[in-house]
C-alpha cells in the first residue's frame, strides 16, 4: 500500500481527473432531479393521513429516484474508470450499483411514509442535543458508511484493479467531509425553521447540499483515482 500512496496524485493523465468531476457533477445533478421528483411526490401525496395506493406511490418514487441516481454514477463514473482500466468490470459495476439504489430508495421511501409531527418534540430534540456533538459524531458516521462503500467498490474491482487501499481510505475521507457538510446545513434549516418541520425551502435546501457534498466526495476521490492502475 505504500508504494501506492507514493505514486502521482494524477499520474500524467489530467483529463482522467476532469472527466472524473465532469461525470460526478452530472450524476449529482440527476440524483438531485430525482430527490427532487420524490419530493415532489411525497408532499403531494403525503399530506394528512395518506392510503395505500399513496404510500405505495410515494415509496416507488423514492425508488426511482435513488436507482436513477445510483444508475447515472455507475455509469458514468464507470466510464471515465474503464478509459483508465480497460478490463475494468463495467457490467457488474453497474449491476451492483442499481440494486444498491433500489434498496437505498425502499428505505428512504418507507422512511419519509407521512407521520404525524410533534412541534414541541422536534423543538426539545433541538434544546436536549448539542449540535455540534450530532455534527462530528454524524460526520465520524458518515466516515464509516464511506469506508463501508469504498469497500463495497473496491470489491467488484478487486480482480481487475490495483490501488484499492487508497480507494477505501479516501472514501472514508469523502464520507466524513459529505456528511459535515449536509449535517451542518441539515442543522441550520431544522433551527431556522423551529419549532415547525422544515418546509419546500428547507428541501431545496438539502438538495443544494447534496450536491455540493457529491461534488466535494468527487475532489477528494481524485488522488485515489489517479493510484488506480489495472492488475
Amino acid at each position: 500500500m505504500s508504494d501506492t500512496l507514493a505514486m502521482p496524485l494524477l499520474q500524467g493523465a489530467p483529463s482522467t481527473g476532469r472527466n472524473w468531476i465532469k461525470a460526478n457533477v452530472i450524476a449529482a445533478l440527476i440524483a438531485g432531479a430525482g430527490s427532487l421528483a420524490a419530493f415532489v411526490v411525497d408532499h403531494a401525496l403525503g399530506v394528512g393521513n395518506a392510503g395505500v395506493l399513496a404510500r405505495i406511490v410515494i415509496v416507488l418514487a423514492y425508488v426511482l429516484g435513488s436507482v436513477a441516481g445510483l444508475a447515472a454514477y455507475a455509469v458514468l463514473a464507470g466510464r471515465v474508470l474503464r478509459e483508465k482500466l480497460l478490463a475494468f468490470p463495467m457490467r457488474i459495476w453497474i449491476v451492483l450499483h442499481v440494486a444498491a439504489g433500489l434498496l437505498i430508495g425502499i428505505a428512504a421511501g418507507y422512511s419519509e411514509l407521512p407521520s404525524p409531527t410533534d412541534s414541541q418534540e422536534l423543538t426539545e430534540q433541538l434544546a436536549l442535543h448539542d449540535v455540534m456533538i450530532n455534527i462530528i459524531g454524524g460526520s465520524l458516521v458518515g466516515g464509516i458508511v464511506g469506508l463501508a462503500v469504498g469497500s463495497f467498490q473496491a470489491l467488484i474491482m478487486r480482480r481487475r484493479v490495483r490501488g484499492l487501499g487508497a480507494w477505501i481510505g479516501f472514501s472514508g475521507i469523502a464520507g466524513l467531509l459529505s456528511m459535515a457538510v449536509l449535517l451542518t446545513v441539515e442543522m441550520l434549516v431544522i433551527t431556522a425553521s423551529a419549532p415547525t418541520p422544515p418546509g419546500v425551502t428547507g428541501a431545496i435546501l438539502m438538495l443544494i447540499a447534496f450536491f455540493f457534498a457529491a461534488i466535494i466526495t468527487a475532489i477528494v476521490m481524485l488522488p485515489a483515482v489517479a493510484r488506480l492502475t489495472p492488475r
